[in-house]
This record gives structure tokens, C-alpha cells and sequence, in this order.
């Protein structure tokens, strides 16, 4: 599968937030680390790529720590499954980072991403049949 056209604009949207620190994802068989995105091209890194250890000093040669050519793929050609990493510094942080995603999924009816006050229903129905398990065996949950 491919990302929805529709949903494009929303996942660049995401990627601009401070609190971003890109994706994870790529193609089937293919997953890289999408860091930067520039109009609907996402640049990349491949985390497959490895290098023998060399210790740091103040005299080596720091160019083999960088790509020659940035790889770069479009938004289009990216499987849907992906997972969105953010990093927060503190509350107010975190609050900035949930007003955001609430305003970029405003008036969405399948938000890529959406951020909630507290757990769905179903969640909570799960959490009293495990509580109704443990009671049937004589386990008391505290």
C-alpha cells in the first residue's frame, strides 16, 4: 500500500513540528530513518548502513560520519506503516506538541494522528473484563 493522497499534506505537516524527529518506515523490505522533508521528498538514512568502529579524537577525519549525496524518496512512494517520533523538553513542550497535532487534525475524520484526554471506551471495557478475569480466579488487583 501507499500513503493516501489526502493524507500528505498532514504527514509534512507533523514532519515541520519542533518537536519532530522524523519517521521510521520506507517500503516493504526497505525501512529507513526519514529526518527532513522538503515539499512532498523525504530525505533519509539508512540505518543498514554500517561502518567500522574508530575511536573519536580531535585529529580524525570526520567526513566518513556523512553521506556524499543525501538519499531521498517521495511521500507518494512510502508504505503507510510508519511510526512518527517527537521528543518534548517538559509539559509546556508536550502541551505545544498536542495543541499542534489537535490543529492539524481538525476537522479530519481518520487523523493520522490524534491525541486524547483520556483512554477510548473499548479501552476501558478491556481493562474491567481483565479486572472481572482476575476477580472470577480469586486474584485481587489493587
Amino acid at each position: 500500500g501507499q500513503i493516501t493522497p489526502d493524507s500528505l499534506p498532514r504527514l509534512v505537516a507533523y514532519l515541520r513540528f519542533p518537536q519532530s524527529l522524523g519517521f521510521i518506515g520506507g517500503r516493504p523490505r526497505h525501512s529507513y530513518y526519514f529526518v527532513g522533508v522538503r515539499g512532498y521528498r523525504c530525505y533519509y538514512l539508512d540505518p543498514h548502513t554500517t561502518q567500522a568502529y574508530r575511536p573519536l579524537d580531535r585529529q580524525g577525519d570526520c567526513a566518513t560520519f556523512h553521506c556524499a549525496r543525501p538519499e531521498a524518496m517521495s511521500l507518494a512512494q512510502i508504505d503507510p506503516s510508519l511510526a512518527l517520533g517527537f521528543y518534548c523538553d517538559d509539559k509546556s513542550d508536550f502541551d505545544d506538541l498536542c495543541r499542534r497535532v489537535a490543529q492539524v487534525a481538525k476537522g479530519d475524520p481518520s487523523p493520522i494522528l490524534s491525541v486524547a484526554d483520556q483512554a477510548p471506551d473499548y479501552m476501558m471495557q478491556d481493562v474491567l473484563d481483565v479486572e472481572q478475569d482476575a476477580s472470577d480466579d480469586g486474584v485481587v488487583l489493587a
